[in-house]
């Protein structure tokens, strides 16, 4: 099996500490598994100077662009850093720095988790088999929710760049209000998703959530499972659907959680009671979030099945 670890958080020659814990883990696998075959690649930020003056920087333009340690090959590509607004866009300066892991950095997680379950399969260790297909089934079915998928749903990548960019000059309201209403939004889905849950089930799970969760006639009509399943189709809906699902949030819940900045929804505890407060909406505003739970709950259910028929199609019969 081959194993790729994709991190800015990794040793190097110049910073022999930093992400230890990422190196050491790696290790630890290897010397259980020394089967597989291990590759790093850690992303560096591109600095013009090796002079000490610089500091920290210095030591990032001092680091080799490829280098061996403890036996495993690193790699360590340049991605462009923009002070004071680097972690709005970082992710993807480090992805197109690396345009050759392209075709795994969005599914590590669960590629890893995928992969060492496979071993524990061949190996004959059962348990750790259903135990590490677990870990990775929680990647795939947290990634069917669009608030997972995107930063925020509904708002465009260069309006945050904005939002930060004014922040920088000492305007921080637009940031701080679009940070709070994009956890907002967040929670208070979430809350109203459990709530649901904890009453259709209680009720005999005959409701169309259930129904949608259960129904496996949708399995088929994705692609067969593969390393880039979790990228190409399971984050794509999720990420296409956040439009939609950001629309029917802001018609169907109560402005002051999905609207007004100055309410902190964690903070205040959330609501149990949204249920009953979207049932005061209008039939249209209620069909629309009705309609979008429904329909995330059916990827989550079609999902977790394809990835479990993928793990299971490799599984020993008396396993």
């Amino acid at each position: 099996m081959k194993v790729l670890v994709f991190s800015s958080l990794y040793p190097n020659a110049q910073q022999p500490s930093h992400g230890i814990f990422v190196e050491n883990r790696l290790r630890q696998l290897l010397a259980f598994a020394p089967e597989i075959e291990a590759r790093v690649i850690a992303p560096v930020p591109w600095f013009p100077s090796r002079n000490a003056r610089f500091g920290d920087y210095a030591k990032y333009a001092a680091v080799d662009a490829r280098e061996i340690r403890h036996g495993i090959a690193i790699r360590h590509p340049r991605y462009p850093v923009i002070p004071k607004i680097g972690m709005q866009i970082t992710p993807w300066l480090m992805y197109r720095a690396a345009p050759f892991v392209a075709r795994t950095y969005p599914t590590l997680r669960a590629h890893q988790f995928i992969g060492l379950a496979r071993l524990a399969f061949r190996t004959g260790h059962a348990y750790w088999g259903w135990r590490f297909a677990g870990m990775a089934m929680h990647y795939v079915q947290d990634l069917t929710q669009p608030y997972h998928a995107s930063i925020l749903p509904g708002v465009s990548t260069l309006r945050m760049i904005a939002a930060n960019t004014v922040a920088m000059i000492g305007w921080k309201g637009p940031k701080d209000s679009m940070v709070v209403l994009a956890s907002n939004r967040h929670l208070a889905f979430e809350r109203y998703e459990a709530l649901l849950i904890y009453r259709d089930t209680a009720a005999g799970g005959k409701a169309p959530m259930i129904a949608a969760l259960q129904d496996s006639s949708r399995d088929k009509t994705y692609p067969a499972w593969s390393d880039l399943y979790l990228r190409d189709v399971v984050t794509q809906e999720s990420f296409d659907f956040g439009e939609t699902l950001s629309a029917a949030l802001l018609s169907a819940f109560p402005p002051k959680y999905v609207s007004d900045p100055s309410y902190d929804f964690g903070a205040s505890g959330g609501s149990g009671a949204l249920i009953a407060e979207v049932a005061e909406r209008t039939p249209q505003q209620r069909a629309a979030i009705e309609g979008a739970v429904v329909e995330l709950m059916g990827h989550f259910g079609a999902h977790s099945r394809n990835m479990a028929r993928a793990v299971g199609a490799t599984r020993p019969p008396n396993q």
